[in-house]
């Protein structure tokens, strides 16, 4: 009888975890969807409808529930088990270097930025990386001995920090740290829109060592919409 009584017991205490775990989730869905339902696809008006709706509770007696505290204990559902678009986007890097130069025509920034293309598609490494090994290899082989910071290359206006004799090495860092800061105005951008979208629980991030961008948006179906407040 001991064995039964601490069974049950044991029963109660997981059914109280279980609804306390489950309770945040169903609530802040119950309220997500009732603004879904009023704001349709107007992601401002959904905003509103989330702020109007947070101000409502659920008194369970023993303990009460806001939305906001409910999202924030809420389970993290993902793709898998939620549905979804998941988006990979890719920072156009050779656009980057091209506005770093001024959009020189120098033949060697050409050829190098075309070779760079070509290597990258089989390449792991970053792009700006390939571009200076394919820069350093073609002025070294055509022995032009044309320096980073030449006023076609990088010595130029939009680049104040590289000066006429900035070494190579001190240039390569500039333009690595510029290109680096775009892709990060780039990915708050994109999050703020994403923000937007009223997407429940998306989750926005950058791949280490790239300019990629992974978005995930459990929950959204309208992929034109996805596209076209992302371009």
């Amino acid at each position: 009888m001991q064995g039964k009584g601490l069974i049950t017991i044991v029963a109660i205490v997981l059914g109280l975890i279980c609804l306390n775990e489950l309770l945040p989730t169903w609530y802040a869905s119950k309220i997500e969807k009732q603004a879904t339902a009023i704001a349709g696809d107007n992601p401002e008006k959904y905003q509103k409808e989330i702020a109007k709706l947070s101000k409502d509770t659920l008194n369970l007696g023993f303990t009460k529930l806001y939305y906001t505290k409910a999202k924030d204990k809420e389970m993290k559902l993902g793709l898998d088990l939620k549905g979804g678009i998941n988006v990979l986007l890719e920072i156009n890097q050779r656009d980057l270097v091209n506005d770093l130069t001024g959009y020189s025509t120098n033949p060697i920034l050409i050829e190098a930025l075309n070779k760079t293309d070509e290597v990258q598609k089989n390449s792991t490494k970053a792009y700006i990386d390939n571009f200076f090994d394919q820069f350093d290899a073609i002025n070294k082989a055509k022995g032009t001995n044309l320096k980073l910071a030449d006023p076609e290359l990088f010595g130029n206006t939009t680049l104040t920090e590289v000066k006429y004799n900035t070494p190579d090495d001190q240039v390569k860092a500039i333009v690595k740290r510029k290109i680096d800061a775009s892709v990060g105005t780039a990915f708050e951008v994109i999050r703020t829109r994403i923000d937007k979208l009223g997407a429940i629980q998306p989750n926005v991030q950058r791949v280490p060592g790239t300019a990629r961008i992974s978005v995930e948006m459990p929950g959204m179906k309208d992929i034109d919409k996805v596209k076209k407040m992302l371009q």
